[in-house]
C-alpha cells in the first residue's frame, strides 16, 4: 500500500494525451497529472515532486538518467514505454490499461520497503503479487544492463520470460505460495557463473537478493572470520535489527549480560532487547539506535552513527547520564563508550553497536572538568578582574570582576575583540600579547585600559599563557592569553591628592598671620579634596565663642549667613570641646545640632586644639570614606600647628619690637639724662655750688622712671601669662595709691569685669592717672567707668590734648613735658592691645581728656 493519502501525481513525458488520459481513468483513485513534451528542458521539472514519471522510449535519456532521489533517500520512480503505445497508436489493445497496471504497481509499495531494496549492496528487486517488477536496485540494474524505467511494473515472466521454467520460477512461486524464504543455486540462461538467489516473501509480495554463488561463498567465509574475530574482541559488540532485538552480541557482551538464571541469558536468539543485554545502561544505547536507525534511510553519508558513553560499577555496563562524564575512579566504576553504526543487509536496517573502554579517558576529562569548575569558581569569585583573551585577541573569559571594573558585561564581550585597550596603548597590549603567546609571563606590570563609560584606569597587570595540550612545558607557546589586574586607579588618584595635600599644607608652612593660614586651609580643601563646604572656626576667648574665620565659595552660596558657634551650642562646640573628630553620615537626624533645618547633611568637623575647628558638609547623604577622613584631618593637623607657629611669629615679632625699642631706647633717651647728669656734676666739681647737685639729682630721678617704663614695655602684654578675671574698679583703686595725686580725687565705682591679667590692668591706670595729674594738675578730678556695647573709659577735666596730638600721643618717646619719659600712653596702648582691647583718646563732656577702651 502506498503511504500517500491524497492524489496520485503522475508525470507524463512525451506521452500522448489520449495515453494519459487513458491511464489517468483506468487507476482506482484520484489523479493528478502534468504532460509535458519530450523535447522540454528536463532541468525545468523537478521529478521529485512527483510519485511517478512515465517516460516515452523515444524522450532524451537525460529524463531517466537523472537524480531523482527524495529526502527521505528514496528514488522516484521511472516507467519507460515504448514508442508505438506513448503515441497511441494502438489504443484498441488496451495499452492504456496495461501501462496503467504497471504505474499502479510501482506506486503502491512502501517507501521503507523500497528504500531498504534499493540501498542494499547486492542484486536486489522486489515483486508485488501480481508478479511485478516494483524495486529494481541499481545493482542488478548495472549486472543485467536493464535500466528500471524498462522493468518497473513489468510482469517478471514477461520481462525476463528465460527464468520461465527454470528452478528460480520453482522457488520463487513456493516462497510465493507458503510464505517462506527460498534459496536457489544454479546458473540461468545467458550467465557464465553460478548465482544464489534468496527469495524472501512479505505481505506485499518477494525481495530477490541475488549474487555471485562463489562470492558468496567467499563472502560467508569471510563473516565466519568476522564473527571469529570479533567474538574475540575484548570489548562489547553486538548488532540490532529494526524491530530492536539484539540478533548477535559477542562474547565480551554475553559475558557481563544481566542473568536472571538462565544459562542461555546471553545469547542473541533475536528476542533480546538492548535494555536486557546492558541492564539499566542500555537505556542511553537504545536511544542511540533509535536515533540511528529513524535516520538510517535518510542520511546518506558514509560513517554516520550515534555515540553514548555510560558508566557501570565493576566491569558490568550500569546506569549511567549520558554526559559522558566518568565517575571516580577509586570505586570501581567503568566508562564504556558505544559507537551505533547503521548499516543494511537484504534489505533490512540494522544497527551495529561498538564499545570500548574509556574509564581512563573519562577520568581525565572528570579531572579537566573538575580543574576547569575550580578555575571557573575561583575566577568568578575573585575580586580583581580576570580576563582571558585567544590569539586573535578575542575574550574567551570575563569573570564578574571585570564587569564591575571595566563596565561591559559578559554577553557583550565574549568573542569580541578586546574592548579595554585604548587606541594609545594598542602597540604596547600587542607586544604583551605575543610575549604571552610564546610562553612568558608577566609580573606585575603597571598599564593602562579604558572602562566604558570613558574613564582612563591606572592598572597592574599579571599575564600567563593558557596552553593546550598534555606535557606541555613551561616554557611552551600558549594558545590563549589570561591576565589578572588590579585596579590601581583609586590609589594613584589618593597619591596625587596626597602630593597635592603635601603641596598646600606645605604653603601653610609660610602663611604669616592666623587670617592666610585659615583661608589657605579652606582653599587647600575646596581645591585638593574636593570639599567645597568647608569652614574654619576661630576660638574668640573673650566672646568664649566660635567664629567664622574663612569659608569656601559653595559654603557662602548655602549659607545667606555664617553662624557662631557659642559655648554649649550645637555640634560644632562639643567636638571642639572635647577635641574629638566628629563624622555625621546625617546629621539632620542626629540631637543637638545647632540648626535643625540646615541644608547640610554629611558632616566631618575636626578641632584645631585651643584654635578652633575645621569642617566640611555635604547636602547630599553620604558616607565620608576612611581615605577622605584621613586626608581631611592630616590637613586639619596641619592647620593647627601652623596657627600654633603663627602665633608664636607674632609673639617672637612682638619681642623683637620690644627689643629694638629697648635698644633705641637706651641709645637715645637715657643717653640724655646722662648727659645732662655729666654736665651738671663737673659744673658741681669746678664751681662747688651745690645747686648743681641737685640739678644731677633729678636727672637721675627721670633716668630711674625711664628705665621702669622701659621694663614694662619689654615685658609688655606677657602673653604668656595665666589670664583670670579682673576687677577693674579695684584695680583702678590700686593704681590711684601708687600714683603721688595730691590733691586730685578719683570717681570709679561702675567699672566692667574683664579676663587677663590684674597687675597689667594696674599698671595700665597708674600710666593714666600719672597722665592726668602731671597734665590736669593737683585739683584735677579722674572718672573711670563702663561704656555702652562693652569697655570702659578714664577721663579727666583738665586742659585736655589738642586734636592734632591724638594720634601721636601713644607714640613711644612722645611728650609735652621737659622732664616727661614719653613712654606713659604708649605702655597703656601695648597693656590694652595684649588684652585685646583699643584706645582711642578723645575729648571728655567737660574739656579734659577722655580714653576709651573698646573690644578689638
Amino acid at each position: 500500500m502506498t503511504e500517500r493519502t491524497g492524489p496520485l501525481r503522475l508525470l507524463f513525458v512525451g506521452v500522448a494525451d489520449a495515453v494519459a488520459e487513458g491511464v489517468t481513468a483506468a487507476l482506482d483513485r484520484r489523479v493528478e497529472s502534468t504532460r509535458v513534451d519530450a523535447g522540454a528542458d528536463p532541468a525545468g521539472v523537478d521529478p521529485r515532486e512527483y510519485d511517478c514519471v512515465v517516460v516515452a522510449a523515444d524522450a532524451p535519456t537525460a529524463w531517466t538518467e537523472r537524480d531523482a532521489a527524495r529526502g527521505d533517500g528514496t528514488s522516484v520512480p521511472h516507467v519507460r514505454v515504448d514508442g508505438d503505445e506513448a503515441a497511441g497508436a494502438d489504443t484498441e489493445t488496451g495499452a492504456a490499461d496495461r501501462l496503467a497496471a504497471r504505474v499502479r504497481a510501482v506506486t503502491s509499495v512502501s517507501r521503507e520497503h523500497r528504500r531498504s531494496v534499493e540501498r542494499s549492496a547486492e542484486d536486489a528487486h522486489a515483486v508485488d503479487a501480481d508478479w511485478r517488477v516494483v524495486v529494481w536496485n541499481s545493482a542488478v540494474a548495472d549486472r543485467l544492463d536493464r535500466p528500471a524505467a524498462s522493468v518497473l511494473g513489468e510482469v517478471v515472466w514477461e520481462a525476463f520470460p528465460e527464468l520461465v521454467g527454470t528452478r528460480f520460477e520453482a522457488e520463487y512461486r513456493r516462497a510465493m505460495g507458503n510464505g517462506e524464504a527460498r534459496t536457489v543455486e544454479a546458473r540461468p540462461v545467458g550467465f557464465d557463473v553460478r548465482v544464489e538467489s534468496r527469495a524472501y516473501p512479505d505481505e506485499s509480495g518477494l525481495t530477490i537478493y541475488t549474487r555471485n554463488a562463489e562470492e558468496g561463498r567467499e563472502r560467508a567465509r569471510r563473516l565466519d572470520r568476522y564473527e571469529a574475530a570479533v567474538e574475540a574482541i575484548r570489548d562489547p559488540v553486538f548488532v540490532v535489527d529494526e524491530e530492536r532485538h539484539v540478533v548477535f552480541a559477542n562474547a565480551s557482551v554475553r559475558d557481563t549480560a544481566p542473568s536472571d538464571g538462565d544459562d542461555d541469558a546471553g545469547a542473541d536468539d533475536g528476542n533480546r532487547s538492548v535494555r536486557d543485554l546492558l541492564g539499566d545502561a542500555g537505556e542511553r544505547v537504545e536511544w542511540a539506535v533509535d536515533a540511528a536507525l529513524d535516520a538510517a534511510g535518510t542520511i546518506r553519508a558514509e560513517g554516520f552513527d550515534r555515540q553514548v558513553v555510560v558508566t557501570g560499577a565493576g566491569g558490568e555496563s550500569g546506569s549511567g547520564d549520558g554526559s559522558g562524564a566518568a565517575a571516580g575512579g577509586a570505586d570501581g566504576r567503568r566508562s564504556v563508550e558505544y559507537r551505533v553504526t547503521p548499516f543494511t543487509s537484504r534489505g533490512r536496517a540494522y544497527a551495529l553497536v561498538a564499545g570500548r573502554d574509556v574509564t581512563e579517558r573519562e577520568r581525565e576529562r572528570e579531572r579537566t572538568r573538575t580543574v576547569a569548575e575550580r578555575f571557573g569558581t575561583l575566577t568568578a569569585a575573585m575580586p580583581t578582574p580576570v580576563v582571558g583573551v585567544n590569539a586573535e585577541g578575542e575574550v574567551t573569559l570575563w569573570n564578574d570582576a571585570a564587569e564591575d571594573t571595566f563596565g561591559w558585561s559578559r554577553s557583550e564581550v565574549l568573542g569580541e575583540f578586546n574592548p579595554i585597550v585604548p587606541e594609545s596603548e594598542r602597540a604596547d597590549f600587542e607586544v604583551n600579547r605575543r610575549r604571552l603567546l610564546d610562553g612568558e609571563r608577566i609580573d606585575g606590570q603597571e598599564v593602562r585600559r579604558r572602562a566604558r563609560d570613558g574613564e582612563t584606569l591606572d592598572l597592574r597587570l599579571w599575564g600567563a599563557p593558557v596552553r593546550d595540550g598534555d606535557g606541555a612545558g613551561s616554557d611552551a607557546p600558549g594558545t590563549e592569553v589570561l591576565a589578572v589586574f588590579e585596579d590601581l586607579t583609586e590609589q594613584k588618584h589618593y597619591h596625587r591628592r596626597l602630593r597635592a595635600l603635601q603641596r598646600a599644607t606645605g604653603g601653610l608652612n609660610v602663611a604669616s598671620t592666623r587670617q592666610e593660614v585659615a583661608d589657605r586651609a579652606v582653599e587647600a580643601a575646596v581645591e585638593v579634596l574636593d570639599m567645597e563646604l568647608t569652614g574654619l572656626y576661630g576660638y574668640d576667648p573673650e566672646a568664649n565663642a566660635l567664629v567664622p574665620v574663612a569659608s569656601g565659595a559653595g559654603t557662602d552660596e548655602t549659607f545667606d549667613e555664617l553662624p557662631t558657634f557659642e559655648a554649649g551650642e550645637g555640634l560644632v562646640w562639643a567636638a571642639f570641646e572635647d577635641g574629638t573628630p566628629r563624622v555625621y553620615e546625617d546629621v539632620s537626624a542626629v540631637e543637638g545640632r545647632y540648626n535643625t533645618d540646615t541644608p547640610v547633611r554629611a558632616e566631618l568637623i575636626v578641632p584645631l586644639g585651643e584654635h578652633g575647628v575645621l569642617m566640611t558638609g555635604s547636602t547630599d547623604t553620604r558616607a565620608f570614606d576612611e581615605t577622605e577622613v584621613t586626608m581631611f584631618r592630616s590637613l586639619a593637623a596641619a592647620v593647627e600647628a601652623a596657627l600654633t607657629r603663627a602665633d608664636r611669629e607674632q609673639q617672637l615679632t612682638r619681642q623683637n619690637e620690644r627689643l629694638e625699642e629697648f635698644s633705641r631706647v637706651v641709645a637715645h633717651d637715657l643717653r640724655n639724662p646722662i648727659s645732662v647728669a655729666e654736665g651738671f656734676l663737673e659744673l658741681a666739681r669746678e664751681t662747688g655750688d651745690p645747686d648743681h647737685f641737685e640739678r644731677v639729682e633729678r636727672a637721675l630721678d627721670r633716668m630711674a622712671r625711664l628705665v621702669d617704663d622701659l621694663l614694662v614695655l619689654a615685658r609688655r602684654g606677657d602673653a604668656d601669662r595665666e589670664s583670670e578675671p579682673v576687677e577693674l574698679t579695684a584695680a583702678a583703686r590700686e593704681a590711684w595709691k601708687h600714683v603721688e595725686t595730691g590733691a586730685a580725687t578719683l570717681d570709679a565705682d561702675d567699672l566692667p569685669s574683664v579676663t587677663g591679667d590684674e597687675s597689667r590692668f594696674v599698671q595700665l591706670f597708674e600710666n593714666l592717672f600719672r597722665n592726668a595729674v602731671e597734665h590736669g594738675g593737683d585739683g584735677v578730678t579722674v572718672r573711670a567707668g563702663a561704656l555702652d556695647g562693652g569697655g570702659f573709659y578714664v577721663a579727666d577735666d583738665g586742659a585736655g590734648i589738642p586734636d592734632d596730638d591724638r594720634d601721636r600721643v601713644f607714640e613711644q618717646g612722645y611728650t609735652t613735658r621737659q622732664d616727661g619719659t614719653g613712654f606713659g600712653l604708649s605702655i597703656v596702648e601695648t597693656i590694652a592691645a595684649a588684652h585685646d582691647l583699643r584706645v582711642a583718646a578723645t575729648e571728655a563732656a567737660d574739656g579734659g581728656a577722655r580714653f576709651e577702651f573698646r573690644p578689638s
